[in-house]
């Protein structure tokens, strides 16, 4: 996969595009969150913004908050 494809502007991790491997890279996520965030976004289509992880197992508004500086949904 492409860096374009998978790496928002300002080179933040696009969690609608990352594989299980490049959401790992994001700080608390390992494989079994990433395989989660990943199962969410196949049943459900892709996250519309980072709140949306809030629904994903293992992440809650502390951990989506850390996140948001290295990650985007586009």
């Amino acid at each position: 996969m492409s860096e374009d494809f998978v790496f928002a502007l300002g080179g933040r991790l696009n969690i609608n595009r990352a594989s299980a491997r490049d959401l790992m890279l994001l700080p608390g996520i390992g494989p079994v969150t990433a395989g989660r965030i990943i199962e969410k976004r196949r049943l459900s289509g892709p996250f519309s913004d980072l709140r949306g992880l809030d629904c994903v197992r293992g992440l809650g508004p502390s951990g989506i908050e850390k996140l948001a500086p290295l990650a985007a949904v586009r």
